[in-house]
């Protein structure tokens, strides 16, 4: 079973979110984690996308409001 978790980093590179946690993802599809990003200003974001087996990824993203 693919277990992956996910953190939130802001652009100062503090983390702001680490609770974000998928299990029983679907193989070679499209999966989602959802993050309510309500509580946290607008600006650039870093994930760090850790899945059990492989590699790691950082992806940018950006909140709007």
């Amino acid at each position: 079973t693919t277990e992956v978790q996910v953190k939130i980093y802001n652009a100062a590179g503090y983390l702001v979110e680490d609770d974000l946690i998928a299990y029983e993802l679907t193989p070679n599809e499209f999966n989602e984690i959802q993050w309510n990003a309500s509580q946290v200003d607008a600006g650039l974001y870093f994930a760090e996308i850790k899945p059990n087996v492989g590699s790691s990824e950082l992806v940018r993203l950006v909140v709007i409001k």
